[in-house]
């Protein structure tokens, strides 16, 4: 009876792993050992244990993708378990990818992964804590640390077509997405280009950026910004050419210029809002159709 049990939780586990993913990993790992002792299997109970049985007093953080558990290990040691919603298997290849790209990044402002477990329900992905919160936490907060910042997730780019720009957020204290925001624009993005348009961006800017910085300096940011938002892909600058124009306003004087935006920029595009999961983000979309 007992070994009739075993080999039905054998089937069982091997069936999830198969479905979360378990071939594709293999196939990635045989292209590159490398990937071989970066994606040790952890155990279930090792991670249920850590987690208190995945309880809510230990969830970090909810997503279109999963849920974020603080977990601790045998020896005290502290992580992420990241816990997907894959629901079939063709979920599991985004999932699978994520695994395959953090493990073979070793840089310091990307966590890293230590293991994944794949026989279970749903793939666990196990990674580093980075304590501090969270980029939220970061940009909507007042902080006076400067903690190191690391990217833990490349799950937005699944879903960001190559004809679209995504903007998640724009690091002035606002939530790119707001309900209660004055004039009725909901859209950070479109708040932004409206007070542009009207010559009034500077009574959009937070309290303690206008304190820091110049009126110039302000302007001069916020005319960048705008290029940024450029729906043309080709007029857009990269993101080398924002840094360093950054470092130039920060050290150079800038004339006060408020760039207008062109009609065609404002009126001959759509700007829509796309909502994936529990996370809401901002898209600005080319519609030709608009202009003809």
């Amino acid at each position: 009876m007992g070994s009739e049990v075993l080999a039905k939780e054998r089937r069982r586990r091997k069936k999830f792993c198969e479905r979360n993913g378990s071939l594709l990993l293999n196939q990635q790992q045989e292209a590159n050992q490398s990937l071989v002792d970066k994606t040790i299997l952890f155990t279930s109970r090792e991670l249920e244990k850590a987690t208190h049985n995945f309880n809510d007093n230990r969830v970090l953080g909810r997503g279109g993708q999963g849920t974020v558990y603080k977990g601790m290990l045998v020896g005290g040691r502290i992580v992420v378990v990241k816990k997907s919603k894959i629901v079939d298997e063709r979920q599991s290849e985004p999932f699978i990818n994520e695994v395959v790209i953090l493990s073979q990044v070793n840089y310091r402002n990307v966590v890293k992964v230590l293991k994944c477990y794949l026989e279970t329900d749903v793939p666990l992905l196990v990674s580093e804590f980075i304590p501090n919160g969270t980029l939220y936490d970061r940009i909507h907060k007042e902080t006076d640390e400067d903690p190191m910042a690391k990217v833990s997730d490349f799950g937005t780019s699944r879903f960001v077509s190559i004809d679209q720009t995504h903007l998640t957020t724009l690091i002035k204290g606002e939530r790119p997405i707001s309900l209660t925001r004055l004039g009725g624009n909901k859209s950070l993005a479109t708040h932004f280009m409206l007070a542009m348009e009207e010559e009034r961006v500077m009574s959009i800017f937070d309290a303690v950026v206008i304190k820091e910085s110049t009126r110039d300096e302000l302007l001069a940011a916020a005319n960048m910004a705008m290029r940024c938002l450029n729906l043309n892909g080709k007029n857009r600058p990269t993101m080398k050419e924002v840094a360093v124009e950054l470092e130039t306003i920060r050290t150079s004087h800038i004339p006060s210029v408020v760039q207008t935006i062109p009609e065609s920029v404002m009126h001959g595009h759509r700007l829509s809002m796309l909502s994936y999961g529990e996370s809401t983000s901002t898209f600005l979309s080319f519609d030709e159709n608009i202009t003809q």
